[in-house]
């Protein structure tokens, strides 16, 4: 039995080694960007008591306000882990790697189908060049891009059985496919461009007319409906809108058919360049990481240049059987749903968009190798290969697989994730974000990675990644109240911190926090009327938020206004019985104005509604003596 022969046989273990010496070291992971989405504190903790809530909410929610997407199929896979192993990041790791063995094996058997005409060995060393891409580091490592690795089994295993059904005409092989189209469509929308390159891909195989076209497509759109009556029948008729921001992708609020244009040119250049030359991968682009406004950019010519490839080819081995054409099928029709053509994508491109494209990339390559330096594309033993071509796949499976695994450790944590990538995209406007406040976060965690020693030298990343920002986009209200946070919670820098929040509350001045804090930093650094109009100006919305009502006092005291703070909080009291603290307020006024007897009264109606408070307790004490 040859080696290729075994590996055949065994295939699956085979890939399943090579997934976990690609990934292996993931397992030692944690929670990265957007697990709260599928795992973490997410309620499918609960496991299988998780289920209704899984088909009858979003993907994301936010308190009603920003609910999108409906993806059942990745959360109840987690519902069944964590059901069977609790909630452990590294279960979780685990499985993604398995699936990650899945979608190589998959891919082998449908580039088998594919060139039945080529050697067994072709296939392989496709599969083993796509193994080892480090662009899908992100799908791999990140827990939450488990829909993408479910969702691409299903597309691969739909091209399976569609297959088999034109081979012996049997129709539960039809029907297969139809529920492994619902559950495609249930776990992501990745499925959409299988809608072109299904049929197409089996055209080349079966040669047959326009009748099992139309079944394929037919089988598409009936399995997007069906996905569709599911939500249907179990979603909850909550308001569905994503609410999206500048810096995820201007095309949300600029889209013109010239930038749309330019974006999908520099974003297929960016592609290409990071498939061939995978360089400052990023969990995160977004805004001002490529020049989508220029089309003389690097990447914007390459995405020309590998546009025009494409559309030639496409059409010049249309009714050839070359190995070129599906590589263009497979790249060029699953890039296109992430061009920012069809739609803006969030984030305007992303390592994970290029998972399904990167086969056409795997196919090209391995063609381009076996045809011009091995000068035989079906050798059918690596006996039969020549040494420039064992030395060229050696030397670029090595090096792939090296910055793979290396990749892999920057996917330890999100502190870890975010610092390591703002290095290489320091221009990126949500990285930035996302790293500053993930630092601003972790100060009230009881479990930190924030230490006193630490402390500082984070609290200078999260300034210096919030100034990258402002160098951007000036007017990021975001960065100037976090930054302004950090000067007054952090560095009691009450002076450094009133000129972001009053440039903050220019652009926009709902927002309370920003009100409130600045009402804050002008008391404590003296500016008492300034502040005492502030206060009175947040108070009648926020009438029931304590720290307003502490703060009004605080400011009515060092204004000397007694008389106005008893007449006010009184007033309060009547319509806020339960509201102990209000007492100890006018107490506190009857105190300035030397009224003790008045003050001994209030702290007396405090102790008997609170009769534990020791600190009330002192206070009536002292009062009553």
């Amino acid at each position: 039995m040859t080696l290729f022969r075994y590996i055949y046989e065994k295939k699956f273990l085979f890939f399943l080694c090579i997934s976990f010496l690609l990934y292996g070291n993931t397992l030692k992971n944690g929670y990265t960007i957007d697990d709260q989405f599928v795992t973490e504190n997410s309620y499918t903790n609960k496991g299988l008591k998780s289920i209704k809530k899984i088909f009858s909410s979003y993907y994301s929610e936010n308190d009603g306000k920003n609910n999108y997407e409906y993806r059942p199929i990745v959360k109840l896979s987690f519902a069944l882990e964590h059901q069977l192993f609790g909630v452990r990041p590294w279960v979780g790791h685990l499985i993604n790697l398995i699936l990650y063995a899945l979608c190589l094996f998959l891919l082998f058997k449908v580039l088998r189908l594919i060139f039945h005409n080529y050697p067994l060995l072709f296939s392989l060393y496709i599969v083993l060049i796509f193994a080892v891409l480090p662009l899908h580091t992100e799908v791999v490592a990140s827990l939450k891009n488990r829909d993408v690795l479910l969702c691409f089994s299903f597309n691969m295993l739909i091209i399976i059985q569609l297959d088999l059904f034109f081979q012996t005409k049997n129709y539960l092989r039809l029907i297969l496919a139809l529920v492994l189209c619902m559950l495609s469509y249930l776990t992501k929308y990745d499925v959409l461009p299988f809608l072109a390159i299904t049929p197409l891909v089996l055209y080349k195989k079966h040669k047959f007319k326009i009748a099992p076209f139309l079944i394929i497509i037919v089988l598409f759109i009936v399995g997007y409906y069906l996905s569709k009556t599911v939500k249907h029948q179990f979603l909850d008729k909550t308001f569905s809108e994503r609410i999206y921001k500048f810096h995820e992708n201007p095309l949300f609020f600029e889209n013109t058919l010239s930038l749309k244009l330019s974006t999908a040119f520099n974003a297929l250049g960016f592609y290409l360049k990071m498939l061939i030359l995978p360089t400052n991968m990023s969990c995160y682009y977004g805004y001002h990481t490529i020049d989508m406004y220029n089309f003389f950019s690097v990447y914007a010519i390459l995405g020309i240049v590998l546009f025009c490839f494409m559309a030639f080819y496409f059409f010049k081995y249309f009714k050839e059987e070359t190995p070129i054409w599906y590589a263009i099928i497979f790249f060029g029709i699953s890039i296109s749903m992430y061009l920012n053509i069809i739609r803006p994508v969030p984030g305007i491109i992303g390592d994970r968009f290029a998972f399904t494209a990167s086969i056409g990339f795997a196919i090209l390559l391995a063609y381009v190798l076996l045809t011009y330096i091995n000068k035989n594309i079906k050798a059918e033993n690596i006996q039969k290969m020549n040494l420039n071509f064992k030395i060229v796949s050696v030397v670029m499976l090595l090096v792939y697989s090296m910055v793979t695994i290396s990749r892999n450790i920057e996917w330890k944590d999100r502190i870890t994730l975010y610092g390591c990538d703002v290095l290489k995209m320091p221009e990126s406007v949500p990285l930035n974000l996302l790293y500053s406040n993930e630092i601003l976060v972790s100060i009230s965690k009881p479990n930190s990675f924030l230490t006193e020693q630490n402390k500082n030298e984070y609290m200078s990343k999260a300034a210096m990644s919030l100034n990258n920002v402002l160098k951007i986009d000036s007017v990021n209200t975001t960065a100037l109240n976090n930054l302004a946070f950090i000067k007054q919670k952090v560095y009691t820098d009450f002076n450094g911190a009133i000129p972001y929040y009053k440039k903050a509350l220019r652009i926009d001045s709902t927002k309370f926090e920003a009100q409130f804090n600045l009402a804050y930093c002008l008391y404590m650094t003296g500016e008492t009327k300034e502040a005492k109009d502030l206060i009175f100006k947040i108070y009648p919305t926020h009438s029931g938020n304590q720290s307003v009502l502490d703060l009004m006092s605080y400011i009515l005291v060092a204004t000397k206004e007694y008389e106005i703070g008893i007449q006010l909080f009184k007033k309060i009291a009547e319509e806020n019985p339960g509201n102990n603290s209000v007492n100890m307020i006018i107490g506190n006024f009857y105190i300035a104005l030397n009224d003790m007897n008045n003050a001994k009264n209030y702290y007396s109606i405090a102790l008997k509604n609170d009769p534990e408070n020791l600190q009330i307790r002192q206070i009536a004490d002292r009062l009553s003596k």
